[in-house]
């Protein structure tokens, strides 16, 4: 636009329709930026749900597989799994419970650590090469 004035082609008309046209620009600038970040704030959900697609996808591909392995198993001549005997509900949880196991395991997992802690503060003044005789004999 300034080329249009300094070379004299002063035409008003030509000037107001080139700032119309710039101002339209800038409107359409303003919305593509708009628009820009509306799409950027919805691209990470975007990409969580192409990824969960992806996923089902790939988990419904191996179930199908395993049902048609399933199927022909069933539906051959020869069995391929043999029930010998049908599994019955105890009445008396025989096995010690979960939470016993872990607290136990934490238990003899802290006292290792105990133990290791004083046997490394123990011997932490020796000097190993003078006790295993590899010393600089000079």
């Amino acid at each position: 636009m300034e080329s249009w004035l300094k070379n004299g082609l002063n035409r008003k008309d030509s000037i107001t329709l080139l700032r119309a046209n710039i101002t339209g620009y800038e409107s359409q600038l303003e919305q593509l930026y708009i628009r820009l970040d509306t799409f950027n704030k919805g691209m990470a959900q975007v990409d969580y749900l192409v990824e969960s697609q992806l996923q089902a996808s790939e988990q419904l591909a191996e179930d199908k597989e395993h049902y048609k392995m399933s199927k022909a198993a069933y539906n051959s001549e020869f069995p391929a799994i043999f029930l010998l005997e049908e599994g019955q509900v105890p009445v008396i949880k025989e096995r010690p419970k979960r939470a016993f196991l872990v607290l136990a395991a934490t238990a003899v997992a802290f006292i290792f650590s105990v133990i290791g802690v004083l046997v490394f503060d123990t011997y932490r003044d020796v000097d190993w090469r003078e006790v295993m005789g590899l010393g600089n004999s000079a």
